[in-house]
């Protein structure tokens, strides 16, 4: 029964969409986080859900060393387009050239009392809410059963789908098959907090600013993108903001102190890639192709597939771009780089969520990842912490 897949589980729900006897409810742990729970009562052990869930899926993968990589931004023509994009706003892009096919748009939006869930898009106005980066677990509930319902009634229909990598395999394996006209998209992804932490957190804002949340944005190019060489800037709350350095919950992301329990172990972060595309930002534009450079932002996007190749030539008259060596991105792109590491305060971050006022909860397990040291480096302009770096390393 997938209930032992455990710690494993990604809380993609594909098992729960995969089983005719509708006996698998994804349901939220004492941590918020979403896992399968089985009606044994009705369970037939057809072992259907185990063939569809990602953290057992054993076929071949796109081999992300394979990719083909480009640096990105928009054209001046549309660099208008992208202030409420994370970076070059590719995304967009996408988004909007499948719109214009006719297709569908699925991705991660805040709803009404600002939990993150998935949603079917049509329209801009549908993008443009999906736009920006939302550092918390997305629901994807009944999404994986609505594409199915598109293309039972229509196989030619375009669809593209976005999200973390394991959601895109989750989908994928769901399906059993591969469409020519869906085309996946995932993230270069950290790993994903939990929604319960998120909401405790803003109920904290709420009561500390003294004011309803009504406008609330992870990343925001108040300075511009990739202000003082940091990619998340600025958090912004209805008209306040804030460096996220300075932030008890984007510092608790940061530092990978409350991410999901698979997201340590995760095959699909690194290497192992299901989508046709990867995104992420072009962190290191300023050394590796320093006239690249935009306040508007850039990205860097990994083509794994034919599909991936024609997605790209499909926004051309977008955007601008360069190839790239994978070699000269080893420095910056900790996320390929580094081996993820569970951090001993991910024993202690969800301890005794359920018990705790949110003001208690931020202030005694969220702002404990707050450094000083990341305050002073991202208040000390980009040029002179570069001066600062080849000094101290010629005098060593």
């Amino acid at each position: 029964m997938i209930e032992t897949v455990g710690d494993k589980c990604v809380g993609c729900g594909a098992c729960a969409s995969s089983c005719k006897m509708k006996c698998i409810e994804i349901t939220a742990n004492d941590e918020g986080f979403l896992y399968p729970k089985v009606n044994k009562d009705k369970c037939i052990n057809c072992g259907i859900c185990d063939k569809v869930c990602p953290a057992l899926y054993n076929e071949p993968l796109h081999n992300i060393n394979d990719a083909e990589i480009y640096g990105i931004r928009p054209n001046k023509e549309n660099q208008h387009l992208v202030n409420k994009s994370a970076s070059a706003g590719v995304f967009y892009f996408m988004a909007k050239a499948i719109i214009k096919k006719g297709g569908y748009i699925f991705g991660a939006v805040f709803d009404e009392s600002h939990e993150v869930k998935h949603i079917c898009g049509k329209t801009l106005d549908d993008i443009s809410r999906m736009q920006n980066s939302k550092y918390v677990q997305s629901d994807t509930t009944g999404i994986f059963a609505q594409i199915q319902d598109i293309f039972n009634a229509n196989t030619k229909t375009w669809l593209l789908f976005c999200g973390t990598p394991c959601q895109c395999l989750g989908l994928q394996s769901f399906l059993g098959r591969k469409y020519d006209n869906l085309f996946l998209v995932d993230l270069l992804c950290h790993g994903v907090p939990s929604p319960l932490a998120f909401k405790k957190y803003l109920h904290y804002l709420e009561q500390t600013k003294n004011e309803t949340v009504k406008d609330f944005q992870f990343r925001c190019k108040y300075k511009g993108w990739n202000y003082h060489g940091y990619m998340s800037s600025y958090v912004k709350l209805n008209n306040h903001y804030w460096p996220t350095v300075r932030d008890p919950y984007m510092s608790s992301f940061l530092k990978m102190r409350n991410y999901r329990e698979s997201c340590y172990s995760c095959k699909y972060n690194t290497v192992k890639k299901c989508a046709d595309i990867s995104l992420a930002d072009f962190s290191g534009v300023r050394d590796i192709a320093p006239n690249f450079f935009t306040k508007v932002g850039c990205s860097e996007v990994y083509i794994h597939s034919e599909k991936g190749r024609f997605l790209l030539q499909l926004i051309e008259q977008y955007i601008e771009s360069i190839p790239l060596n994978p070699k000269d991105l080893e420095g910056f792109n900790s996320i390929l780089k580094k081996e993820r590491v569970r951090p001993v305060a991910r024993n202690f971050i969800y301890k005794g969520i359920n018990e705790m006022n949110d003001k208690t909860y931020v202030e005694t397990k969220l702002m404990k990842g707050i450094s000083k040291k990341s305050i002073i480096r991202f208040y000390t302009p980009y040029l002179l912490r570069k001066f600062l770096s080849k000094f101290l390393s010629r005098k060593k």
